[in-house]
């Protein structure tokens, strides 16, 4: 798929020195469903890290052209409006694709940043979501 096709600046991927990559940790695998690609992000999503992830949206884009991507945000123990941000373009992207992006998993942190910014039903999670008891906590 052209780069031209989501209109993505080559220099967002222009990270700094591996401290991105020890601070998030992003695994991507085939979902459970056909057609549905799944994003774990475990760590810290914030202005160092945010290009990772889209990276990976990106990416999972180009390589498995998903109907569905699921972002597991679990694992988060640092979430602010940059990782909101990248969230709403990321949405954005799937969606000139014809993909549905959706969070089907978030810790508390995550949650409770898109409630207080009236995203969290948008972001696939409904109102009376409760994490799940894997769901990060910031001692690990």
């Amino acid at each position: 798929m052209p780069t031209s096709e989501l209109d993505i600046d080559p220099d967002l991927f222009a990270l700094p020195p591996s401290t991105a990559f020890s601070r998030l940790s992003i695994t991507t695998t085939p979902g459970a469903k056909p057609g549905t690609l799944t994003i774990r992000a475990r760590g810290e999503i914030e202005t160092l890290t945010v290009a990772a992830l889209r990276h990976a949206v990106v990416d999972g884009l180009r390589r498995h052209q998903p109907a569905r991507i699921e972002l597991d945000l679990s694992a988060v123990v640092f979430f602010d409006a940059r990782g909101v941000s990248t969230l709403l373009v990321s949405r954005q992207d799937t969606e000139r694709l014809g993909c549905r992006l959706t969070v089907v998993d978030a810790s508390r942190i995550v949650r409770r940043v898109l409630d207080i910014v009236g995203l969290l039903e948008w972001s696939g999670l409904p109102s009376s979501y409760v994490p799940s008891p894997r769901a990060a906590s910031p001692s690990g």
